[in-house]
This record gives structure tokens, sequence and C-alpha cells, in this order.
């Protein structure tokens, strides 16, 4: 009768154990999608600014959100003090539910009526967006696309002129040229707005239009209210030309002239935010954008990333070929060779991840760049660091899972293995660190790439030292555990730290020299945009600056 009482309770222990675990995976199921939402709220977040700041802004709230659910049922405890001074209708709220559907509920659909978490919730959400510069980013596109020049081809301008010829236009008052009057000014906003027109013939844009109708109809409802207001602008020009006009007539028409042109800035203004949304909204890469919006005609100088994907395949080459004589020799017993090919090409994914996340994000965050006399960003060497750990934990939780079959198996294995995450934290800050260096005088080039490298590689001699105790102590913790079936071996000490500092070196001696080339190169290329032009003839008393 004993026996089969202890077998009940562990068949009933093992079912509440799977009710939970699904009831977990719900909960961080419905926390992930409250919490894209929020971010994107309004629905415009998404079209305010680039791909790459959306989506690490979104990624890094969502992993908030996540910390906070798991945290929360972990410690039960905290949900006293999220919940200090709020009633929930009942003594204990969680007695008819599970505890991480309850956690998940608190974090979802109850965050407006919970003053604490809410309070948090929204000033994380709006740091995150200011980091993210929703909405500064659209704001100063469409401010630059008002500077850039803008050109039309032979097509669009006869399609142009056909449309404003049908409509009652003179062809004298069809102006492309940029003149600085009102026909040149209602030619160049109707080209534009015909461009945006054109959109619904690309895939990529397609369904920009679709999901901006409404901002794109009240686009055209005004331009199409404007029409008759412009003739009637160039009618009293008209008049103006033939004489016999009193001053007072002179005057009145000038008035309506400035209030047309004004309309006209404005609607402009309103086309150019629609078009960079557009193209923020469809584009993933700066230069995908760039290219787009040279595409249509603006003179956009188009510049060069920090790090092509040819330099990153080769330092990810690099990295797997210094570090390929320590797996074949002292790291293969035991293991096949397709998995000592997956971890090897793992491990080089890891140092290319923490390279990008280090260098990358300098282009396009302000505030990682290193500002002329201020403190270096070290706020954002940590935000690169923990960006590089979570992408190379979520990586490899991801590889273990398909090679190993079982979710369980390989979340039991990253739970032993989770100290490796400090070599890629380390490498990301060092990389941010060092490529913000400055070109040394007293030192020759390759000295200080040289000199670099050695920094980088006995920082990392000591980082993977540090990694492989904390490895030792966490074998310890599961040494009553049956490691076997995980597929791991404890790594050793000796091969590790030399594998660790040789790539350091390797990543020292690139990648602080690459980036203060391109940095050279900008700065070549803002000097170059800065020449002087000759003087047209007859206006040898002006200079004028091409930018």
């Amino acid at each position: 009768m004993q026996v089969d009482i202890t077998a009940a309770s562990a068949a009933a222990s093992t079912t509440s154990t799977i009710y939970f675990s699904v009831d977990l995976l719900l909960g961080a199921v419905f926390v992930l999608f409250y919490a894209g939402t929020r971010f994107n709220t309004p629905s415009t977040n998404r079209s305010s600014t680039t791909a790459g700041r959306y989506f690490v802004g979104l990624f890094l709230y969502c992993l908030i959100g996540i910390c906070s659910y798991v945290t929360l049922v972990a410690f039960p405890n905290l949900l006293n003090f999220a919940l200090f001074q709020h009633q929930m209708g009942g003594a204990a709220p969680t007695s008819k539910i599970s505890l991480p559907l309850f956690v998940a509920l608190l974090l979802t659909v109850l965050l407006p009526k919970i003053p604490v978490l809410n309070s948090v919730d929204k000033w994380v959400c709006t740091q995150l967006q200011n980091m993210a510069a929703i909405p500064w980013e659209v704001l100063r596109l469409s401010t630059e696309l008002r500077k850039f020049k803008l050109e039309f081809s032979a097509d669009e301008q006869a399609l142009v002129q056909q449309t404003l010829e049908a409509d009652g236009f003179d062809r004298k008052d069809i102006i492309f040229e940029l003149t600085q009057t009102p026909a040149s000014d209602w030619t160049r906003v109707t080209a534009l707005l015909q461009k945006v027109e054109d959109w619904g013939s690309d895939r990529r844009m397609a369904g920009y239009l679709a999901a901006s109708n409404n901002d794109l109809a009240n686009l055209r409802q005004r331009h199409q209210a404007m029409s008759s207001r412009a003739k009637t602008c160039f009618y009293l020009r008209d008049e103006e030309g033939r004489g016999g006009t009193t001053r007072k007539t002179h005057q009145a028409m000038l008035r309506y002239e400035e209030d047309f042109s004004e309309h006209v800035k404005q609607l402009r203004k309103d086309i150019l935010e629609f078009i960079a949304r557009g193209v923020l909204r469809s584009e993933l890469t700066t230069r995908a954008l760039e290219s787009r919006l040279s595409s249509m005609g603006f003179k956009v100088n188009c510049s060069d990333p920090a790090f092509s994907l040819n330099q990153l395949l080769l330092i990810f080459t690099v990295v797997c070929l210094t570090m390929l004589p320590g797996f074949v020799f002292f790291g293969s017993k035991g293991m096949s060779f397709e998995a000592m090919l997956i971890r090897l090409g793992l491990v080089g994914f890891t140092y290319v991840v923490a390279v990008a996340c280090a260098v990358l994000p300098k282009s396009h965050w302000r505030f990682a760049r290193l500002q002329a006399g201020e403190v270096r960003p070290i706020a954002f060497y940590v935000v690169a660091g923990l960006m590089s750990a979570a992408i190379s934990f979520i990586t490899s939780l991801t590889v273990q899972t398909i090679w190993m079959s079982n979710l369980d198996w390989a979340w039991q294995r990253s739970r032993l293995t989770y100290p490796w995450l400090f070599v890629s934290f380390a490498t990301a800050v060092l990389t941010a660190l060092m490529v913000d260096n400055p070109r040394f005088a007293r030192i020759s080039g390759r000295t200080q790439r040289c000199l670099e490298g050695l920094v980088q590689g006995l920082a990392m001699l000591a980082v993977t030292f540090l990694t492989c105790l904390w490895l030792n102590q966490r074998v310890e913790v599961f040494k009553n555990v049956d490691l076997r079936y995980l597929e791991y071996r404890p790594p050793q000490v000796v091969m590790t730290m030399v594998m660790g500092a040789a790539v350091g070196c390797v990543i020292g001696f690139f990648i602080p020299t690459w980036y203060r080339r391109h940095q050279e190169q900008l700065a070549e290329q803002r000097t170059r945009s800065l020449t002087l032009v000759p003087a047209a003839p007859g206006r040898s008393t002006q200079t004028v600056m091409s930018a």
C-alpha cells in the first residue's frame, strides 16, 4: 500500500512539474508579446527610427521584461513589494492560479493598475526609446532631406508635365529647376508627391503605403485643394507682368503669393517626413536606406560602414584558424568531428558578435562615441558587453537544442557553462575600449597595433583564467550529476588560456586600427566635401561653397 502511495505521489509530482513548465513558457510568451506591443506604442514608433536602433531597443526592453518575469517567479516574496498598498480583490491571489501565470498577468494586463511596476516600466520604456532615437531620427532625416539636392529624371518630368497640363496648368508655369518661385515650388512638390505614388509598384514600399493609406490620402487631398490656388497665383503673376495694376493690387498679389508659398513649403515638409518614415520602416540597413534615397533623386553622400561583411568574415576565419589547433590536439578526445566543427564555429561566431556589438553601434548611437574632452563612454562599454553576452547565450542555447534534440538538456548545459558568457562580455568591453584609443604620435602605427594586440591578449589571458576557475566551481555544483549525457568535459586550463590570449591578440591587432582608418576616411570625405568651387561668370565677387 505504501508503494502505491509513493508511486501516486511521484506521478502527481511529475504532472505538477509539467504543468508548471507549460505555465512558465506561456507566461513568458505573454510577457514578450505585451512588451513588444508597449514598445511600439504608438504604432509609428517603428517608422520613426532605423531598424537597427529599433530592434536593439526592443530586444533590451523584452530582455528586461523576461528578467523581471523570471525574478518574480523565482522569488515570489517580491510580489509583496510590487503589490504594496494595492488590493487585488483577494487575500491570496495566487491560490487559484499558478504563480507563472499570475506574474505574467501582473506584467501584462494588470500592469497599468500596479503603481510601482507601471512607473518602473514607463521609465525603462522611455529611456530605451530615447536610446533608439524615437521619434528624433525621423525628424532628423526629414530635415536632412530638405537640405539634399533633389533631381528628377526625364521620364519623371514628362509624366509630371503631362499631369499638370491635363489639370489646366500652362507649360511655362511648369518649372523643374530650383528657382525659388511659386511655379518652381509647385512643380517640384508635385513631382515629389509623384515619387511617393510610384512606391505602389515597389514590393518593399507597397506595405508601407497600405499601412499609411490615411496619411497618403491626406497629402493627396491637400495637394488637390491647393491646385486651384496655384492656378490663381500664376494668373495674378501673369496679370502683373502685363502691367496696368495698381500698387494696392500689387501688394495683394504679393501677400497671396507668400501665403501660397508657405502652404507649399509645409506640404513639401510633410511629404518629406512621409518619405523619411517610409524608408526607415522598409529599409533594414543604412546602406539600403541611402540607396533608396539616391534612387529617388536625393543627392545623398553614402558613407561606408565601420566594418564590411568581408572584414567580419575575415575576423571569423582568423579566430577559427587560431583556435583550430587547440580543438584538434587538445579538445577532440571523445568528441565527434561534427561536434568539434559546430563548437569551433560557435566560438568564432561569439567573438565576431562581441566585435560587432563593440564597434557597429558607434556609428548610430551618440552615447557610444567618445566625445572630445569627455570621459570615455563607460556606460556603452557595459551595454555592449551585455548585448554580446545575451546574443551569445541565445545562440548557444539554440544550437545546443538543435544538436542535442532536447531543450531540457540544452538548458541544463547552459546552466552549467554560463561562465563562458564572461568571455563574450569581456571581449566586447575590451574591444570597445581599444577602438577609442587615439592615434599615438610618438610611436609608429604598426607598433601601436602590436601593443594593442598584446594588451588585449594579456587581458583575455586573465579573463579566460577566471572563467576556467568559475567553470570548475560549476562542475563541483553538478558533481552528483552524470554529465556524460550533456556531452560536456571541463576545459583544460592552460590550453584555454593560450587560445583566449591568442584570439585577444588577433582582435586587438586588427580591430582598433581598422576603426581608426575608417574614422580618418570619414574625416577626409568631410574635408573634400567642403572644397571651394570657382565663382560663375558675372559673380566674381562671391565665393560659393558646395557641401
